[in-house]
């Protein structure tokens, strides 16, 4: 089952300190998708995977926070003045997908200029609490931005190539469930074709061309895994 403990975490943005849950371990007993997410049987990881600092909105992953002193100045020096005007005034109202600190998070690591694949996991992130919420219009956003990030690391050619038949079929993936059908076929292509290279990735073949043609929600095969 999924585990938590709670300790105090440090604000990098405004200095206070505040509680957070910390998960120490988790399970994949539950579905697993076409999207590569597991869902653990209990509580989900990525509920608690972001925090989000209760005073100022900043939000990130644990080590976005209690940062060395040098660092917590960086951070607030180029993100301070945007989270106070963009993410502060939200604090206390509705958040109509329970994904929304996943999605500050998402823009404030774009922000303190992050790598890509860390934008897009946040965006990920904050896709699926919208998708689980029902809140499909909020999903196929954060889909399409959680793509075009992706799209955006396979384009800056640091990458290992062990990585890039991934990222491919997860950046058609996001495009597709974010209603960009056309865009998605392509990108799947690009998947089988370097997935094709290496003899362990079959399994990622097959996925792509079933999801370029007779898309699924689930993969029953866990063998896929």
């Amino acid at each position: 089952m999924t585990r938590f403990i709670t300790r105090k975490f440090r604000c990098p943005c405004c200095g206070k300190r505040f509680e957070g849950r910390v998960m120490v371990s988790t399970n994949t007993c539950g579905s697993l998708f076409t999207d590569l997410r597991h869902k653990a049987v209990g509580i989900q990881p990525e509920s608690v995977a972001v925090k989000s600092c209760p005073y100022c909105g900043y939000a990130g992953f644990d080590e976005d926070f209690d940062l060395p002193a040098f660092t917590r100045l960086k951070v607030r020096l180029k993100v301070k003045k945007r989270v106070s005007e963009h993410i502060t005034p939200s604090l206390g109202t509705p958040d109509t997908y329970r994904g929304r600190d996943r999605e500050h998070a998402a823009w404030i690591a774009e922000l303190k200029g992050e790598a890509e694949t860390k934008v897009a996991r946040l965006y990920q992130f904050a896709a699926w609490c919208a998708e689980d919420a029902k809140n499909g219009e909020k999903a196929i956003e954060l889909r399409r931005k959680a793509g075009a990030w992706l799209e955006k690391a396979l384009g800056n050619n640091r990458l290992n190539k062990n990585e890039i038949a991934r990222i491919r079929y997860l950046a058609a993936e996001h495009y597709r469930r974010g209603g960009l059908i056309e865009k998605a076929g392509s990108w799947y292509d690009l998947a089988i074709e370097a997935a094709e290279k290496d003899p362990d990735l079959k399994w990622l073949v097959d996925l792509a061309r079933q999801q370029k043609t007779e898309p699924k929600q689930y993969i029953r095969d866990r063998g896929w895994d």
